[in-house]
């Protein structure tokens, strides 16, 4: 039996989103997410889809990297005030998206100046929204951690620190969405730049 790419894309989204919300852990969904980011990247490259490849190893990145920053390298649950460990997660958090994002917008720039082309997938733009909008609720979180435990006063202002997993789970979960569609998407041809 034949299944089609939309049914499975959202099979596959609705497994992805069960397995983390049962697990209560999103260290589980950014590890699934690193794993379809692979496979993707595999794909990619084997299909000569150059952007979408460089899209997969740019979000692959920055996956990694928050993944051992926050998991290996820093210990969160040491003798830090809040103030400083709010500092410390969030403005590294907004560091790394920071970055995610601006290799985004220069990824064809790069690709230019380093293979003398460039390609572009209509996907782009989207995953590139995305990181910014990551990049904003990390730098929000951030001036909220940062108000809350600077002054009494402020205490009460908790609503992104609050909801701060959901809101990067919905930018991660259209990130997967993204990648799935680049995955399925082999009929569209990269537009190519000289």
């Amino acid at each position: 039996m034949e299944i089609s790419p939309f049914r499975f894309i959202v099979i596959c989204t609705v497994l992805v989103a069960a397995f983390s919300f049962a697990l209560l852990d999103s260290t589980a969904f950014n590890l699934t997410l690193l794993a379809v980011v692979a496979s993707v990247a595999v794909i990619c490259q084997y299909r000569a889809q150059f952007a979408c490849r460089d899209n997969a190893i740019i979000l692959g990145t920055l996956l990694v990297v928050e993944y051992i920053s926050f998991n290996y390298l820093i210990e969160l649950n040491g003798d830090m005030s809040p103030m400083y460990l709010g500092l410390l997660v969030f403005g590294l958090q907004v560091l790394y998206s920071g970055i995610a994002f601006n290799l985004f917008i220069y990824r064809p720039i790069v690709s230019l100046k380093l293979t003398g082309r460039f390609q572009m997938h209509y996907t782009d733009n989207f995953l590139m929204y995305l990181i910014g909008y990551e990049t904003l609720v990390c730098f929000i979180a951030l001036i909220e951690s940062t108000l809350r435990n600077s002054s009494p006063e402020y205490n009460s202002w908790t609503f992104v620190y609050d909801n701060f997993e959901l809101f990067t789970y919905l930018g991660r979960a259209g990130m997967f969405g993204v990648l799935m569609i680049i995955l399925f998407d082999n009929q569209t041809v990269e537009r190519e730049g000289v």
